[in-house]
């Protein structure tokens, strides 16, 4: 237990940094009601890693017999064309052959999701972590798999496992940000989604839309407008620019009505 004095109304960022492990993270959203607070870190066994290991080049992949390597890049090169049927035919060849390589079971995942075989494609983000608790693509993969079923209780545990592997998935601080969105603890989904906005430098993700939903539901029409517009400065082709200047539309006819 710890004793903080001093602190005001706000959200604040607990921070935990053991030895061998990359630290964790908790936003706690304070108000002036309450006195004592509970923070939840959830710790995963990691394995052993070593330094080779932690390098740019997936050792794993490189130890791989060439012809599953090159089943492996197929199915991937499938993947990224769409070919997702393809791919999974690909990958079962690879995890009958390689069954410990846990990138085939991720991959695997992202194709059946893309198949909507939700079940199947969980299965598979679960085996990836399994063999490997630093995957922090598979945490985040599974995250937001079951933030879409929604379960966001267990949805934030793994994307918070996901992002304290990876402090710079930018996916994962999005995908908690809706999750907490949903629980309705506004003060922590926005920081979380303002944290995703700034590691999104491409803008890849909808976090501004996010944002704005979060601001009108808490009232602060001016903020909302405030990211609609800046999405439109950034995306004024995207697929919501007409519903967001619709909504903008609305939003200040509101504020010139009495």
């Amino acid at each position: 237990k710890f004793r903080f004095r001093g602190l005001t109304k706000g959200t604040y960022e607990v921070v935990v940094t053991l030895e061998g492990r990359a630290p964790l993270r908790e936003l706690v959203a304070m108000n002036t009601q309450n006195q004592i607070y509970e923070v939840q870190f959830y710790l995963r066994p990691d394995a052993p890693v070593s330094r080779s290991e932690r390098s740019a080049v997936n050792v794993a992949y490189l130890r791989l017999p060439r012809s599953v390597r090159g089943e492996f890049d197929r199915a991937v090169r499938w993947s990224g064309e769409g070919k997702h049927e393809k791919s999974v035919t690909s990958l079962k060849k690879v995890v009958a052959l390689e069954p410990g390589f846990a990138p085939a079971h991720n991959q695997m995942g992202i194709d059946l999701y893309n198949l909507r075989r939700s079940e199947e494609a969980a299965q598979a983000f679960r085996r990836a972590i399994q063999l490997d608790p630093r995957s922090a693509h598979a945490f985040v993969n599974l995250g937001k798999l079951l933030n879409e079923s929604g379960n966001h209780l267990e949805a934030i545990e793994f994307l918070k496992a996901g992002v304290s592997v990876d402090p710079g998935s930018c996916l994962g601080f999005f995908q908690l940000g809706i999750a907490y969105y949903q629980l309705s603890s506004l003060q922590v989904a926005e920081s979380y989604l303002k944290r995703a906005l700034d590691l999104d430098g491409r803008r890849e993700y909808p976090i501004r839309l996010e944002l704005a939903n979060l601001y009108l539901k808490r009232k602060q029409p001016d903020l909302a407008a405030g990211q609609l517009k800046a999405y439109l400065r950034e995306n004024p082709n995207g697929a919501e620019a007409a519903q967001v200047k619709q909504t903008l539309a609305r939003l200040a006819s509101q504020s010139k009505t009495p």
